[in-house]
């Protein structure tokens, strides 16, 4: 009994001790100190969970000043095709670092958010073609035999779904395209040091018209790989106009049907000519600044090497009377050859309207049209 009144002696010591101690520390570090100091240290381990993933590098803050990690939130995030932050991107003014809108760039086109977009996409297509059917009705099957409709289900929704798939996979790219160049033409650019000693040297010019010039050449080398992509859909879609000939069985027009593609390809066809416009309004702004540099340089020769240019690129706002886009140690000749370079760029966006890959495109579906046209009135010989 002695001994165990001891050891109760012991421990009532050792709680003492250490209330006395937590006491203490408690008057160094106040609660809300150890508790933002918790919450930063979670905060910033999401935050590199977060661009891991590829999904978003910053969260979303609540009302109490914490980080707001609710499903919804995060399924925002990856929808969202926002490269920079919301106040830089209402603020044309506002100098943006091209590396980091890359990095940006490519983060959202990691496979995961990738996904969560295409997937989201066909989703609401899918719910799009049930409620057409509600209306509509379920379009007409031409089977023959106990296992044709198993066989034509079997064979069709995999193929609708791969070719929704490959249709928002395209149009995804394409409007992550058309936000990166969007960000290059609404906002002033600083490019490394390396990539505008490379152009500097070259062309023998330096200041605000050379991120210019670097920016069409991005956006003419990013839009030529992006571009031919619009091909794939409209080539399938062809196929699937011929598929549904007459010649080959009495399929009836499906209004579920015609709509859920019409809808799918005018929206991938509608964001690729965006890709064009925004390319060619970057071009003529570009040239509207060079042509202002040139009249600077041959009214004020003198001036010449003086560092002028707009410091707020803001360019979709023009270029002011009071302005001048001469760049520092230009002549008028060096802006006339870049000028003749920018108007010579006919490369990925920058070539004519009739040689745009989505004009080009438009045509599959409509020769698909007119092999289903020989197709039904046996026009082809062998017939």
């Amino acid at each position: 009994i002695m001994a165990g009144v001891a050891r109760c002696d012991g421990v009532k010591d050792r709680r003492k001790q250490l209330i006395h101690t937590l006491n203490q520390h408690l008057m160094l570090h106040p609660p809300t100190q150890i508790q933002d100091s918790v919450n930063k240290t979670g905060e910033s381990r999401r935050l590199k969970i977060g661009a891991a993933d590829g999904i978003a590098k910053t969260p979303n803050s609540g009302g109490d000043g914490r980080a707001s990690w609710h499903p919804m939130g995060i399924l925002g995030r990856a929808l969202s095709y926002r490269l920079i932050e919301e106040e830089a991107e209402k603020d044309k003014n506002k100098e943006v670092f091209v590396n980091s809108v890359w990095k940006e760039y490519v983060a959202k086109q990691r496979l995961r958010p990738v996904a969560i977009r295409i997937a989201f996409y066909v989703l609401l297509m899918v719910m799009l073609y049930i409620s057409l059917v509600l209306a509509y009705g379920w379009p007409n099957i031409p089977w023959r035999g106990p296992y044709g409709t198993a066989i034509y289900y079997g064979v069709t929704i995999p193929a609708v779904l791969a070719l929704f798939i490959l249709v928002f996979l395209v149009f995804d790219s394409t409007l992550l395209c058309l936000r990166f160049i969007e960000v290059l033409r609404r906002h002033k650019t600083h490019w490394p040091d390396s990539t505008r000693a490379k152009y500097a040297e070259k062309l023998k010019i330096d200041g605000p018209l050379l991120d210019d010039w670097i920016d069409l050449r991005f956006m003419a080398l990013r839009t030529r790989c992006i571009s031919k992509l619009v091909y794939y859909p409209f080539a399938i879609f062809a196929l699937m106009i011929v598929s549904r000939s007459a010649a080959f069985a009495g399929f009836a027009v499906s209004p579920p049907i015609v709509i859920t593609q019409f809808v799918g390809f005018i929206a991938l066809f509608g964001c690729a000519m965006a890709l064009c416009f925004s390319a060619e309004k970057a071009r003529r702004t570009t040239r509207l600044r060079l042509m202002e540099g040139i009249t600077a340089a041959k009214a004020h020769p003198q001036d010449a090497q003086a560092a002028a240019g707009v410091d707020g690129k803001g360019k979709d706002a023009g270029v002011s009377a009071g302005e001048t886009a001469t760049t520092a140690g230009a002549s008028a000749d060096q802006l006339e050859s870049m000028l003749k370079l920018v108007e010579e760029l006919h490369e990925g966006s920058f070539v004519p309207l009739s040689q745009q890959p989505p004009i080009r495109a438009l045509l599959l579906p409509l020769g698909g049209l007119g092999w289903a046209a020989l197709l039904d009135f046996r026009l082809l010989p062998g017939l």
